[in-house]
């Protein structure tokens, strides 16, 4: 059991703390968790709650009595959207981002081809979408015909999530004469290998699809092309097909209406270069951490979990109090991790140098200090047990026990609860007032380019109840005790 406090102290203005409850945090007389922050996004499109930062969400526009028409279309067209089908207006979204395997990997999930409800539903819309684009029946082996479908696949990966090209269905209905396969066609746009040869023909860099076959309500058959976003450069065309696709040329699709075109406009040029932005940056990253540079967050949660490690392994080791005994327990240590960030022997000065003496006993106690690999320390076990450690690496460890103390005279206590024991109100207070001095000291003689971390603990102290433990002053008013559950 314990609650903790995390502080920062700054290289500004000597020290500066900026408190910051941690999730183990807890001021609390009860067993009431602490509130937690709560974060709502801003949706762009305000008719359905859509995080569609790109274009209006294809679906908001939809009246209230077809609802179930816009559930469903959402679900074909934004599969990678939690929370979003069903929900009018959901609050907050969050899109999912895979990266650029994406298709792949939710293609080996079973995910993201359109079923034939699905396909239902955009039937039901009427109308091409931004996402969707449907070709009326042809063959395969029809060059022309080919090259419109060739363009589509092109616009769609050059937008955000790609999108679907439904060959076998015309835009006049699912009765009209140019939808529906027959079986051989059908089996020709189903040859994985020959299609995506035929559209990569046209392609440079190649193109991710995948195919799949559709039933429409009417039984009749067609071919589904799902295009996936671009890897990490914008496709260009690669040859030329009169009147249909034209080399050198970045496809995409218009907002203004769903079209494939190469006359892009600002808009949607600025959706091209800042979806490519993004890949070249996740490549850098990607590449940085393969390479052993840690960058942002992943840097800080693994500098973290190398601090941690580094406690971990002083408690396994019995150098440091029993760690089922009620302590305060300290730890003080730089935002980056460098296992020899200060030299040995300026290990045991530097402890010295900054060690606190504003009452009987200081903090931390260095009188018979002892050394291991890469830390110096010292285990106290008269009076005021104590253990601590300073590392190379600039982590500072202590553990000081809390003593027996007794109720306040005139103090109330719950007779129906069980006591574990009493913690006078000045104690923490005194020696967190001490830690922050030490670690202010610390910090402007070694790290003045580095903040410092700072974290107060109180372990092992449920069922503790706050007293003033003073014979010259009244109790407190009341019981306060931390109740909080054990984890």
């Amino acid at each position: 059991m314990s609650t903790a406090i995390d502080i920062a102290c700054s290289r500004i203005a000597g020290l500066s703390l900026r408190a910051a409850p941690t999730a183990r945090s807890s001021h609390r007389t009860s067993g009431t968790p602490p509130c937690r922050e709560s974060r709502i996004g801003t949706p762009l499109a305000r008719s359905c709650g859509c995080n569609s930062y790109i274009s209006p969400c294809p679906w908001s526009g939809l009246p209230g009595n077809d609802r179930s028409i816009g559930d469903r279309y959402a679900q074909a067209l934004h599969p990678r959207m939690e929370q979003h089908v069903g929900q009018r207006h959901p609050g907050t979204l969050r899109p999912i981002n895979d990266g650029p395997r994406d298709l792949v990997r939710r293609r080996a999930r079973g995910e993201n081809m359109l079923d034939d409800e699905q396909l239902a539903a955009i039937i039901e819309i009427g109308y091409e979408q931004r996402g969707v684009e449907f070709k009326s029946a042809g063959d395969r082996a029809d060059r022309a015909f080919f090259a419109n479908v060739a363009r589509a696949v092109l616009a769609l990966a050059n937008q955000r999530d790609g999108g679907h090209v439904i060959v076998g269905l015309s835009e006049d209905g699912i009765d009209a004469l140019g939808t529906g396969l027959s079986d051989e066609q059908l089996e020709q746009w189903l040859s994985f290998d020959d299609v995506s040869d035929q559209i990569n023909a046209y392609a440079d860099p190649p193109v991710r699809i995948q195919l799949s076959q559709g039933q429409l309500p009417n039984g009749r058959h067609v071919a589904i092309i799902e295009v996936a976003e671009f890897s990490e450069i914008p496709i260009l065309s690669k040859k030329d097909y009169p009147q249909r696709i034209v080399a050198k040329q970045l496809y995409t699709r218009s907002m203004a209406k769903p079209e494939s075109s190469a006359s892009l406009t600002q808009n949607e040029l600025r959706e091209v270069i800042t979806l490519a932005t993004e890949k070249q940056l996740a490549r850098f990253l990607e590449t940085a951490q393969r390479a052993g540079i840690e960058l942002g967050q992943a840097a800080a949660t693994a500098a973290r979990d190398k601090f941690i490690a580094q406690t971990q392994q002083a408690r396994d080791s019995g150098f440091h109090l029993d760690a089922t005994l009620p302590q305060l327990v300290t730890t003080i240590r730089p935002e980056t991790f460098d296992a020899r960030r200060i030299p040995f022997p300026e290990l045991l000065p530097a402890v010295q140098g900054a060690t606190v003496r504003r009452r009987g006993w200081p903090f931390p106690w260095v009188q018979q200090p002892t050394t291991g690999r890469d830390w110096v320390g010292e285990q106290v076990t008269s009076m005021h047990p104590e253990t601590w450690q300073f590392f190379e690496s600039g982590q500072f460890f202590d553990c000081r026990t809390i003593g027996d103390y007794g109720p306040d005279s005139d103090g109330f206590l719950d007779s129906q609860q069980p006591v574990n024991g009493y913690l006078p109100v000045w104690l923490p207070l005194l020696h967190f007032t001490e830690v922050i001095e030490f670690a202010g000291r610390l910090q402007r003689a070694h790290f003045a380019q580095e903040d410092l971390n700072v974290n107060l603990a109180l372990h092992n102290i449920r069922r503790f109840v706050l007293v003033v433990a003073h014979r010259e002053r009244s109790g407190l008013h009341g019981t306060y005790a931390y109740n909080r559950l054990q984890r």
